[in-house]
This record gives C-alpha cells, sequence and structure tokens, in this order.
C-alpha cells in the first residue's frame, strides 16, 4: 500500500508486502544522453532587460536566437546583418560562435549613446567586437566587392518596414542635387529618403544571392496582415528557396512571419533585371502586397473599428480584422 511505502522509504528499510511484484525487478530501461538544451539559461542571459545598449526596435532576445539558430548560424563562421540597428540580432548570431558583420544605413545608431554603443552589448556577453560598417543596402554592390561562390554562411535580419521606424535609403527627393565640395565628402553622410517595402525585400533578397555561399541561409522576420498567401506573396528569388516559414500572431490586425530561405543556385550578375522581375508574382501590384504600406494599414483598420466594443471585437476574425469590416 502507498502509505506503508513511504513509511518504509522515510525510515531506509525495506518492504514486507503481499504482492511478489514488490520484492522483483520487473523492468530495466536504458537510455543515451544525446544532447542538453540551453535554451532557458541562453534567453535568460540575454533578456534585452539586462541589455547595456537599446533602441526603439530592439528585437526580442528569444526571437533573435531562433533566427539565427534557424539559419545555421556556425562558430567561426561569417554571419551578416544589413540592417543591424542595436544588433540585437546579431548579439544572438555571436551566441552561437559566429563571425559577426553589420550594416546600417543610421550613423546614429551604429555611434550608439554616450559611452554605450553595439560594442557595449557585445563586451557585456564576452564576444569578440563584430565589424561594423555605415552602408546603405540598397547600394549593396556598390559599396562591397563580391565573390563568385559567395561569402556569408548566414545573413539573419530584421528589415525595416515602416511601422515603427520607416525605412531609408540614400538619395533625396529633390529634382536637383548640389555636389558636395571635395573638401567636405571625407567625413560627409549622404541624404536619406523614403525606401518602399517591395525595394526592401528585393534588395535584401538580391543581395543575399549575391554574397551567401550555395547552400548558406538567409532569415527574416516578415509583417504582414492575416491575409498573407504564401504562395501568393512570399517574396521570391531564383537563386533562393524557402525553407521554413512560420507565423506568429501579434494583433488582431498584425502577425509576423519568421522566413528562412536557402541559396540553391550562383548568382548571375547579367540577370539581374530578371531576377526583379520574378521577385514578385505578376499577378499582384506591389501596393496589395499584405507587407506594404502597413502602416497605413493598421492606422485604417483602428479608424473603421472605432465606436466597436473590445466584446464585438473580440468576435470578428482576425481576416475580417486585417480587411478592415465591420
Amino acid at each position: 500500500p502507498p502509505a506503508k511505502r513511504a513509511k518504509a522509504a522515510k525510515a531506509g528499510g525495506g518492504v514486507d508486502g503481499d504482492d511478489e511484484h514488490d520484492k522483483v525487478l520487473l523492468r530495466v530501461f536504458f537510455g543515451v544522453d544525446a544532447g542538453r538544451g540551453a535554451r532557458t539559461s541562453l534567453v535568460s542571459a540575454h533578456s534585452l532587460k539586462k541589455r547595456t545598449y537599446l533602441g526603439p526596435t530592439s528585437m526580442d532576445n528569444e526571437l533573435s536566437l531562433i533566427m539565427a539558430n534557424v539559419a545555421g548560424v556556425r562558430a567561426g563562421e561569417p554571419v551578416l546583418d544589413p540592417f543591424v540597428g542595436t544588433a540585437s540580432v546579431l548579439v544572438a548570431c555571436a551566441a552561437f560562435g559566429g563571425l559577426c558583420f553589420g550594416t546600417d544605413i543610421d550613423i546614429r545608431v551604429l555611434h550608439g549613446k554616450g559611452t554605450k554603443d553595439i560594442y557595449s552589448n557585445f563586451r557585456q556577453y564576452g564576444f569578440p567586437r563584430p565589424e561594423l560598417v555605415r552602408s546603405d543596402n540598397a547600394r549593396f554592390a556598390e559599396h562591397f566587392r563580391t565573390f563568385p561562390a559567395g561569402f556569408f554562411r548566414a545573413i539573419v535580419s530584421d528589415p525595416p518596414y515602416g511601422i515603427r521606424a520607416g525605412a531609408r535609403q540614400t538619395g533625396s527627393r529633390r529634382a536637383e542635387i548640389k555636389a558636395v565640395p571635395a573638401e567636405l565628402r571625407a567625413d560627409h553622410i549622404p541624404q536619406t529618403k523614403p525606401y518602399a517595402v517591395v525595394d526592401v525585400m528585393f534588395d535584401l533578397l538580391d543581395m543575399a544571392a549575391r554574397s551567401l555561399v550555395l547552400g548558406g541561409h538567409l532569415a527574416y522576420i516578415l509583417p504582414c496582415g492575416y491575409d498573407f498567401d504564401e504562395a501568393l506573396h512570399l517574396p521570391r528569388h531564383p537563386c533562393l528557396e524557402a525553407v521554413v516559414t512560420c507565423q506568429q500572431g501579434l494583433t488582431r490586425r498584425l502577425a509576423r512571419r519568421l522566413v528562412c530561405m536557402k541559396k540553391v543556385k550562383a548568382y548571375d550578375e547579367s540577370r539581374r533585371a530578371e531576377y526583379r522581375d520574378r521577385s514578385y508574382l505578376p499577378v499582384h501590384e506591389p501596393a496589395e502586397l499584405p507587407y506594404a504600406d502597413l502602416k497605413e494599414k493598421v492606422k485604417r483598420n483602428k479608424e473603421d473599428l472605432k465606436g466597436v466594443s473590445k466584446r464585438e471585437i473580440n468576435r470578428l476574425p482576425r481576416r475580417r480584422q486585417a480587411n478592415g469590416e465591420d
């Protein structure tokens, strides 16, 4: 009986049971300790609450670690974040031992605030310093040498989509642009203009196709509405193949997808125009894509739901709310 067993165990003695099974070993199970996960301790150690340098768009530490893992970041192999920001994603890549490179068009975020900067985060965790360059991803091919066989094993990034921070690229809205005097060019920072999300996506995929080694992976986050159809809306590139996509709901109007793509074909510079034509399926105009003009769509949906009680909102299917229906 359970009470008798507990009493005997407490006393450290045996059990004189009536059932022979109390004295006979019935089964023995053997197992192999194949590996031990460090998920809980790793996530806790990299909590943003303890991070030295943060910004308003710093990526969640757990999702950053998942992205680095999905992209197959390996110890000693080069990994790039072309929209590095405060380097939340790159810190996660460093946790997997990646040799980290980062670029960003915003020189202020690279310089940091006072004594706090991206390097502070890497020192905090004892990681090697990353290589950082102020660069415009829209002009990646003009800034960096291209290796025919690729260079990076993984590219992991959270591109800007204009919800919390608008995407920018080098350029000016003005028709006439004055030349920068020669004596000021050494430390000149070019003007920037809005960067359409469809161009952000093409440039990211094209840069990955150009810079990854064969078999290398691109992992990125794609915010979108619930009307997203992977077969119709997922950005494509002839040199890349989608291997993982998964969705996380954020609000009743907005979700985000983790997308991982693998480089399966060598990049051909002479076919860049063709690559752009094939990045988006022709049945959709860019403005119709679920991840285009997200800030405006979210604002419009909020206006559509004004005057609707929370109880009624909770009853609405997510797809209908994403489309702004009442």
